[in-house]
Formats: structure tokens, C-alpha cells, sequence
């Protein structure tokens, strides 16, 4: 058989068998792509696909702690400490003892405050021994303030969710802190934009349910979302006269 005859009737072949393909099977292609499409439009109108700034954050605490510094000025000094790191003190408790045993003089260091302690030292030029016992007191909020030099900034407005991410606190391990926009500092100085946050409840707790311990300075790297739009609005919001 000449070899364009063999080819022509193969053509004729699968011709006839594409021709033959059963209606129910072409519904059914067309019925299973129409549910897939239709699953991704669902699944994409539930992936948020916000538009962010990225800003540093410094959180400070609104009650800085009280820092009492005792030096050993003299070898006949002893000092005994009546508190330990991480104890709990009422304002007028006695911290530490100072004995001089060349005097016999003896005198007592009492809590400014009320608070957690936490008790430093290090040695000072000429062998000094200095410690520093810090009384953290009871946290009455926090003020978080965000800089940034991105030009998008001129776009954050009071209200926008903050999302922060502390330097010492993984947000893999530990969450994020979510807090809101309560004001915009004037733009004081070329190329640099500052805001306000506020936490919920001046409390920080995580969005994991953690709770991070109170201290006077914190630092992070803080996302503030623009708008909360999904993935469906972002890809189709002009399409149905939505601003994308």
C-alpha cells in the first residue's frame, strides 16, 4: 500500500473517531472545568491580599523602670541583697543591705516603687563593682511609634491595621502584635513619615495568645495594611468598577 494512502486513511480513522466521542463525555469535561473555576473564584474570595507599608517600630513603655546603682567603693563594704531577679516588690521594701565593717555603720536601700525587680552588674575602671537593681513597674501601656522613609507612607491613614513583629519575639514562634493607627505625625522631615499605634487593651499579648513580659524599650519591624482587600477583588476589582 503506497505510503499517502496508509497516512490518508489513518486520517480518515481518527477523524471519525474524534467525530465519534460521546456526547455525556464532552458534558462532562465542560461540567468538571466549570466546577474547578468556579471552586478557584471561591478559594480566591477568601485569600487575603492586602496592600502594605513596612515601618520600623519602637514600642516604649509609658512607666519607665527606676534604676538604683550601688558601687563597692571600699573592701570593708558587704552588701546583702534582701530580693532576687524576677521577685515582686511593694514601693518602700527593703532591696539591699549596705554594711561597713571598718564603721559598723549599716544602712538599707528601699523600693521607689512598686514592680518586678532585676538586679545587673559589671566592673567599672579601677575594679569597682557597680550593680544596678531596676524595678520594673506595672505597665500602664505602651506607646508604639513607626518610621519610615517608603513614599507609600503618604497613603497610611488613622484606623489601618498594624501588624508588628518584635526583634526578640520570632513571629514563627511567638505571633505578631496587632494594634490600629490612632494618629500621623506631619512629616517633619524630608523622605521620613512617622506614625502612632495603639494596642488593644495596652496589653502585649501576641496574635499566637502569647503574652510578652513587660519591658521599658522594644523594637520590631511592623506591616501596616493599606486595605483588606482578597485576591478575588484585587484580580477583578476593576473589572466590576472596584478600585484595585
Amino acid at each position: 500500500m503506497p505510503a499517502n494512502n496508509y497516512t490518508e486513511q489513518h486520517s480518515q480513522e481518527i477523524e471519525e473517531l474524534i467525530g465519534h466521542i460521546p456526547h455525556w463525555l464532552i458534558r462532562f469535561g465542560l461540567t468538571g472545568m466549570l466546577i474547578i473555576a468556579l471552586i478557584s473564584l471561591a478559594v480566591s474570595a477568601l485569600i487575603p491580599s492586602p496592600r502594605t507599608v513596612n515601618a520600623e517600630a519602637l514600642i516604649i513603655a509609658r512607666e519607665q523602670p527606676d534604676e538604683i546603682v550601688i558601687r563597692k567603693e571600699y573592701p570593708d563594704e558587704h552588701f546583702q541583697f534582701r530580693t532576687a531577679n524576677g521577685d515582686r516588690v511593694k514601693q518602700g521594701d527593703t532591696l539591699l543591705v549596705r554594711q561597713d565593717e571598718k564603721t559598723g555603720k549599716t544602712t538599707s536601700i528601699q523600693s521607689p516603687a512598686g514592680g518586678q525587680v532585676y538586679i545587673t552588674s559589671r566592673l567599672h575602671p579601677g575594679n569597682v563593682l557597680q550593680w544596678s537593681i531596676w524595678v520594673i513597674r506595672q505597665q500602664q501601656g505602651y506607646v508604639i511609634q513607626l518610621k519610615s522613609s517608603n513614599m507609600n507612607f503618604n497613603k497610611v491613614k488613622v484606623g489601618q491595621v498594624v501588624r508588628i513583629n518584635l526583634d526578640k519575639y520570632p513571629m514563627e514562634e511567638f505571633g505578631v502584635l496587632e494594634g490600629r493607627v490612632t494618629s500621623i505625625i506631619p512629616n517633619v522631615r524630608k523622605d521620613e513619615y512617622e506614625a502612632v499605634v495603639a494596642l488593644p487593651g495596652n496589653s502585649l499579648i501576641t496574635t499566637e495568645k502569647k503574652n510578652i513580659p513587660p519591658q521599658p524599650v522594644m523594637q520590631g519591624t511592623a506591616q501596616i495594611h493599606l486595605d483588606e482587600k482578597t485576591l478575588f477583588e484585587r484580580i477583578f476589582g476593576s473589572v466590576f468598577g472596584g478600585k484595585v
